[in-house]
């Protein structure tokens, strides 16, 4: 498949610098394709990093409390890199999803619910022991894939 013939880039969202990044390059790839956006972040909470999610007030962990505040996330991640402004001027549609479970996994089940053609991915947002024992989304995602991948270096 083409890249030229892209109509839909899922962009996974971990809200790292790596994850801006490949949002930058997704809106580059998208308006040179006219293919729409859509912003995919995957809940996983991480025994080693408890709270991630959570609002600052809330002391209950729950899923609900989770997507809530991984959706506030979502909003900011959006609002601060001025990607609907980039979409909307490149006449383009964006849009945001979210899931739980394991990030590599979800971000197949968001590229096929999306009939996406491309996957665009930052090369990490975790590192040291954390990385080296869960491994790389991004190389996951790669060696999962059946449509391209582009995975992004900072």
């Amino acid at each position: 498949m083409s890249l030229k013939k892209c109509k839909t880039i899922v962009v996974a969202v971990d809200f790292s610098s790596d994850s801006s990044e490949a949002l930058r390059e997704g809106l580059v790839l998208g308006k040179m394709t006219g293919a729409n956006i859509v912003l995919h972040h995957v809940i996983h909470d991480l025994p080693g990093n408890p709270g991630f999610y959570h609002k600052k007030k809330d002391k209950k962990k729950s899923i609900h409390l989770m997507t809530d505040a991984a959706t506030d996330m979502m909003v900011e991640f959006v609002k601060k890199s001025g990607a609907a402004t980039s979409a909307k001027k490149a006449k383009i549609k964006l849009s945001t999803s979210i899931s739980k479970g394991l990030p590599h996994e979800e971000l197949m089940k968001a590229a096929k619910k999306s009939k996406a053609d491309a996957i665009v991915v930052g090369t990490s947002g975790r590192s040291g022991l954390s990385k080296l024992l869960m491994g790389s989304t991004a190389q996951r995602v790669v060696q999962m894939a059946k449509i391209p991948v582009i995975v992004v270096r900072k």
